[in-house]
């Protein structure tokens, strides 16, 4: 991840984002530097994924930061072990074999989730 918010910015640097896009040599950019520094090739199509889902996730944090005034600790999207039924599970497993889900949770003083 801080890989490719390093390559954004310099991106951005190189006068390349006219307006809130990257130009095709922006994007063309980001996907050699992305290759070299990361040592693995991604398309534009799945950078700007990537783009997307970091931009959905901020706004997320925004919001529970927000929220969050009297909390004691924030945890950003952690990997839970996650309770799913048997038809459902193929899509929770994540890199070892079991199912896991992405979390965002803020703790109380009092220990209880305040926002999940």
């Amino acid at each position: 991840l801080y890989t490719f918010y390093d390559i954004y910015i310099k991106t951005i640097k190189k006068g390349t984002r006219p307006n809130t896009h990257f130009d095709k040599t922006g994007w063309k950019f980001m996907v050699i530097a992305f290759e070299e520094q990361a040592d693995h090739a991604l398309t534009k199509a799945q950078l700007k994924n990537k783009w997307d889902d970091i931009k959905r996730y901020l706004r997320i944090w925004k919001k529970l930061i927000s929220k969050t005034k009297n909390c004691i600790e924030v945890i950003n999207c952690t990997h839970v072990c996650a309770c799913v039924s048997i038809e459902n599970q193929i899509s929770f497993i994540g890199i070892k074999g079991v199912p896991i889900q992405k979390v965002m949770v803020a703790c109380s003083f009092d220990m209880q989730f305040m926002f999940v």
